[in-house]
């Protein structure tokens, strides 16, 4: 995909400030836009289709400000370009240390915009082990917002009953699905060594005849039926 073709999300309730943008992206060929005005449209769209890039405003309609915009796609790992009028500091601080963000001051000029997105998409692009490349897939939380989980995270799955649970070092997650509909977003690091879990190949420390450990040290019990599967998808001969 070039870069031009990437999707560009714009959450700014200034309309026009969003004709101006869209004028500056259509100037530099970057065609795939769309734009809203508050945060909760926004979380909508990344839910349905996820932008490769977006650009909010801080002060916005409604109850939710850019800040909780930052806060609520923190799993998704999509690049962020903050514009605002403020030029205070400790707001700068606070949103950087939610996310690395971009930051740019308004007025700012069409060449500081293009110049921003243009770096974004060129250190992704040339970074192929970048997390942004990474295979994952989207739980919905608590709070209903999706949010991107990387394979590469999840240590193990455990299945009880009509639940999916995903253990990453620091999280559980709970999904109300059988494996069965959900094993298909998996790759093939995920084996099946217990009717019970799938542990990803990758974080495998140290394994018997009995039971796996972990990259966190956690024991997983290897079923009976499962060790031929096992060794054959790790290439252990004995």
């Amino acid at each position: 995909m070039s870069l031009t073709a990437k999707k560009i999300l714009l959450v700014e309730d200034d309309d026009i400030y969003t004709i101006w943008i869209k004028i500056v992206l259509e100037e530099a060929s970057f065609l795939n836009f769309s734009s809203v005005k508050t945060v909760e449209d926004a979380l909508n769209e990344c839910a349905t289709a996820p932008p490769d890039l977006i650009i909010s405003d801080i002060f916005l309609e409604g109850k939710l400000t850019g800040i909780d915009l930052v806060k609520k796609l923190q799993g998704y790992n999509i690049p962020i370009i903050i514009i605002t009028n403020s030029k205070d500091k400790e707001l700068y601080k606070k949103i950087n240390s939610i996310q690395q963000v971009n930051y740019l001051v308004k007025p700012f000029q069409a060449l500081s915009l293009i110049s921003s997105i243009e770096n974004i998409f060129y250190d992704i692009e040339n970074n192929k082990a970048s997390k942004y490349n990474k295979p994952y897939i989207l739980i919905k939380n608590f709070e209903n917002v999706y949010e991107k989980i990387f394979l590469d995270d999840v240590l193990y799955i455990e299945v009880e009953r009509n639940y999916t649970f995903l253990y990453t070092r620091k999280r559980k997650l709970a999904l109300k699905k059988s494996l069965a509909s959900f094993q298909e977003n998996l790759n093939e690091a995920f084996i099946r060594v217990h009717k019970s879990f799938l542990v990803n190949s990758f974080h495998i420390k140290a394994l018997s005849s009995h039971h796996i450990v972990l990259s966190n040290d956690i024991r997983i019990d290897i079923g009976r039926s499962y060790v031929k599967e096992l060794k054959k998808s790790l290439a252990i001969t004995y």
